[in-house]
């Protein structure tokens, strides 16, 4: 396991990255990044990295990654196809219909996933729709985390018969927001 954290500008990111070729038996990466513009400095590295079966991307900052910064980091990240646990915290725009919708392509391309944890992205009800779509075909996927997303009967809806398909064991949705209008 390596657990980094920090304020990091790109070159002290691609000195990360560089170094990360020595650690050959790494399963398990953790990394805690301000600012987050600079973080598909560091994907490419990453993805060099195919034992990785557990991968954390934590956002320190207030700011999510824009469109081009998703391409590039789902593009590097859909490689780990042996991943089995990613979480990706206050990374993605979730009311940003493109951002959401390269994150449901990288979905796609990590079949092995057991636990997938997005807390703090946003999601809205529309992004909650396509999210579930894509999760549903992660067959093992055992732990779901949705937290700080907002909900409305057609999202909930979706949700429940994903839950019914999946044999999910933890489901959490801490501090969700429900759009009114549709619950009774």
């Amino acid at each position: 396991t390596l657990e980094v954290a920090g304020i990091f500008d790109s070159s002290s990111l691609q000195v990360l990255g560089r170094s990360l070729k020595h650690f050959t038996q790494l399963t398990t990466f953790n990394i805690r990044c301000y600012p987050v513009e600079d973080l598909p400095t560091l994907t490419p590295f990453i993805s060099d990295l195919t034992t990785f079966q557990h991968l954390c991307l934590y956002n320190n900052s207030a700011s999510k990654l824009d469109s081009d910064g998703m391409t590039k980091v789902g593009s590097d990240l859909s490689k780990l196809t042996q991943l089995r646990y990613l979480c990706v915290d206050r990374l993605v725009d979730g009311k940003d219909e493109e951002s959401v919708q390269l994150w449901c392509e990288l979905i796609s391309s990590l079949p092995n996933l057991t636990t997938l944890r997005l807390p703090f992205n946003e999601f809205k009800p529309t992004s909650m729709v396509k999210l579930c779509e894509y999760i549903s075909q992660l067959s093992g996927l055992t732990y779901l985390d949705l937290s700080w997303s907002t909900l409305d009967e057609k999202s909930m809806n979706v949700l429940g018969k994903l839950v019914t398909n999946l044999p999910l064991l933890h489901l959490h949705l801490r501090c969700i927001e429900w759009e009114s209008g549709g619950f009774n």
